[in-house]
């Protein structure tokens, strides 16, 4: 409807072209990575709650395998990272809040996805899964933590100098005055909210982390 158009088409097309955006922007070294994939399969789920919950809700029909499949892929997505499950959680929370929070096939599905994720590596052979949680895992671990050390900048300089601040401020603002307007903006201020929170978490300044709360922002 008109309360709602003026929003939703920038909304879709900010979202397909956030990955073009990233690699226009960083070229191929930061490409591929979960964020990019998270936010493949987290936006049509994201949709697909707004418009089942806030937008038109119990009336929006879409068919059940379909919600599923979309469930499915989030799920998985959101398990490819520790710091995405909270966030999806966040998102969750926030249509529970508006007090219109329903079963959902969806979520179902985005339930199902992350159990099949954690499932899959029970079923390696028992040598590999060893390795796996004893050799792999914690070196992994190490690499990540290492990069730490290897900021020109501490990671609260760095964050600052580089605007995300700034820059979620000033979306935040811009939000205010169509606030009532639809119901997509406060989905997407939580999002950037919590993807800004998910950001700082991580502590290591990298550029492709902020990708959820920029594609948020924008």
């Amino acid at each position: 409807n008109q309360k709602n158009a003026f929003v939703f088409v920038p909304v879709i097309t900010a979202f397909c072209c956030i990955n073009l955006i990233s690699l226009c922007f960083q070229g191929d070294m930061v490409f591929r990575q979960r964020e990019h994939f998270f936010l493949l399969c987290c936006f049509p789920y994201l949709i697909l709650a707004w418009l089942r919950t806030l937008y038109w809700p119990n009336k929006f029909n879409c068919p059940a395998a379909l919600c599923l499949a979309i469930g499915f892929a989030a799920g998985i997505a959101a398990c490819l990272k520790p710091y995405f499950i909270p966030l999806m959680l966040l998102l969750e929370l926030y249509l529970y809040r508006r007090k219109v929070f329903i079963p959902r096939s969806e979520t179902v599905g985005a339930l199902l996805g992350c159990l099949a994720y954690v499932g899959h590596f029970f079923l390696l052979p028992k040598a590999e899964f060893t390795a796996l949680v004893t050799s792999y895992f914690p070196v992994m671990r190490y690499g990540y933590d290492s990069c730490s050390f290897l900021q020109p900048l501490p990671f609260w300089i760095s964050a600052f100098v580089k605007g995300y601040p700034e820059l979620l401020l000033i979306a935040v603002l811009i939000c205010i005055p169509v606030w009532r307007r639809t119901s997509l903006i406060g989905l997407f201020v939580c999002m950037a909210l919590g993807s800004y929170a998910m950001y700082l978490l991580q502590a290591k300044c990298w550029s492709y982390h902020a990708y959820p709360m920029i594609a948020a922002m924008i």
